[in-house]
């Protein structure tokens, strides 16, 4: 009981200081614009997105950026995509073909490439604001950081929507907190020369995890990390459909975990999974103990403290509807994850 109440109790407090970091770089005014206009280049990613080509380009060309350029990479795709991309006709488009298979191959074919001092990633599907480009890099300049971690919004099934702004408002957080331990590829703005200079530590043996390992190496550098909280640095997505699709990929994205070398990172997922495993044994356990019940109120009254400020922020309002039903399946979701982790996984037709 007491082991329990302790692990609760550093849960508890790491939501708490989360929702600290989140007000410290959430920000609803607008970015200050400044008269530096580094070159940029927006590297893509894309493997079987030919249905998502047109509306990426046209979010990518409206950009009230000045000097940037667009690199659409196509990761050897089996549909019409490398079609779609040969027939985007516009002199800030440049497209290639990766060198080899895999999205880490992809992205740095496009990254050794690119003309300018930062790299901007995004997914084919994801879409964007016309300030979004500058918003980035004014946070970069601003903060003289050679890594911005930018803020997505995941729209689609509530559930996963409220599960993702979760681990939103923990990236928020932790950066706040001057110790990031998430982000995500889908909007990270990152000086060229770190890229590659990080390149080998990227664990070329596991198909994802790109983003977070990037993180690690250049946390470990020492580059300095910021969070670009404005509205107008946010992409937008969409939850994966159907709860097969929906476990699958949060299974690819626990599975990098174990090759983490962050002691942040690797801290919080295992506070994490305790925290979940305490909450699955107090429902057995109630029928001996009732009192252990009460270990889920401030679990949930962290949560709740942690998912608001992110909610306001995102205008995910709504999500919080869901919040007390993701609060009871919320432990059981962890244990299918860890179930289908078992199973062999594959994306955009690839086992990885």
């Amino acid at each position: 009981m007491l082991l329990a109440a302790c692990i609760v109790g550093c849960y508890a407090l790491l939501m708490l200081l989360c929702a600290y970091g989140g007000h410290r770089v959430w920000r609803r005014h607008s970015v200050v614009r400044t008269m530096q206009t580094p070159r940029v280049s927006v590297v893509v990613p894309l493997r079987n997105e030919e249905a998502q080509v047109e509306s990426l380009v046209q979010c990518l060309l409206q950009q009230d950026y000045t000097d940037y350029e667009c690199i659409l990479v196509d990761d050897h795709s089996t549909d019409r995509t490398w079609e779609r991309l040969q027939a985007c006709c516009d002199a800030r488009i440049r497209v290639l073909s990766a060198r080899a298979e895999g999205k880490k191959a992809a992205l740095l074919t496009g990254v050794q490439a690119a003309q300018g001092g930062y790299v901007l990633t995004t997914d084919a599907d994801c879409r964007m604001d016309a300030d979004w480009l500058r918003s980035m890099v004014q946070t970069a300049l601003q903060q003289d950081a050679g890594l911005v971690i930018g803020p997505v919004r995941m729209e689609g099934m509530p559930l996963a929507a409220l599960e993702y702004l979760s681990l939103s408002a923990v990236t928020a957080g932790t950066a706040g907190l001057g110790h990031p331990v998430m982000c995500s590829g889908a909007n990270l703005l990152v000086r060229r020369e770190a890229w590659l200079q990080a390149a080998a530590k990227l664990e070329w043996s596991e198909a994802g995890g790109d983003d977070q390992f990037l993180l690690g190496a250049l946390k470990a550098s020492g580059v300095p990390v910021a969070y670009a909280g404005h509205r107008e640095s946010l992409v937008r997505t969409k939850t994966p459909v159907g709860v097969g699709e929906f476990l699958s990929q949060r299974a690819r994205w626990a599975g990098k975990s174990r090759r983490y070398k962050d002691a942040g990172m690797l801290a919080t997922a295992i506070l994490v999974l305790l925290t979940q495993c305490v909450l699955l044994g107090a429902v057995g356990w109630m029928w001996v103990d009732p009192r252990i019940g009460w270990l889920w109120l401030p679990v949930a009254a962290a949560n709740g403290m942690v998912l608001w400020p992110a909610a306001r922020f995102f205008r995910q309002e709504r999500l919080l509807y869901w919040f007390p039903v993701a609060q009871v399946l919320y432990p059981c979701y962890v244990l299918a994850v860890l179930i289908r982790l078992l199973i062999p996984n594959q994306w955009k037709d690839r086992k990885i």
